[in-house]
């Protein structure tokens, strides 16, 4: 999850959730980065659309082999107001993760994939933005 200045990072491991908080710069990118390149079987990194904040990592990550998803802010906001629980920045996170997780399951993610704007179809750097 992307914030304006900061970044959550979501570990979904079995059961073990953690978050990180990393700054919205080169330094902080690259220390996510590390991060993620050591946790296992990362399947999708999904990142809340911010006005364009998200792009450098998600090109950044895209760029490491990883699959992200930049999801739209107003159907990630309402996945996460299904879920009932109490907004915070880790639950964001989350349900973030969980969001991507859901449409991953269903077969929804590969036409949302992030693709970087040098070899992108669409507009904006995506090949769809309608999540």
């Amino acid at each position: 999850m992307v914030y304006p200045n900061t970044r959550q990072v979501t570990d979904e491991q079995s059961n073990y959730k953690k978050t990180k908080t990393q700054t919205n710069n080169p330094k902080g990118i690259a220390e996510t980065l590390d991060y993620l390149r050591k946790v296992e079987n990362v399947a999708l990194i999904t990142l809340e659309a911010t006005g364009g904040l998200e792009i450098p990592l998600a090109k950044t990550l895209t760029q490491a082999g990883f699959r992200v998803l930049i999801a739209n802010p107003q159907k990630a906001a309402s996945y996460a107001r299904s879920q009932n629980s109490v907004k915070t920045d880790t639950k964001d996170a989350i349900n973030l993760a969980f969001y991507g997780q859901n449409l991953d399951l269903k077969g929804e993610t590969e036409s949302l994939l992030y693709v970087p704007l040098s070899k992108a179809s669409g507009p904006c750097g995506t090949s769809s933005p309608s999540h």
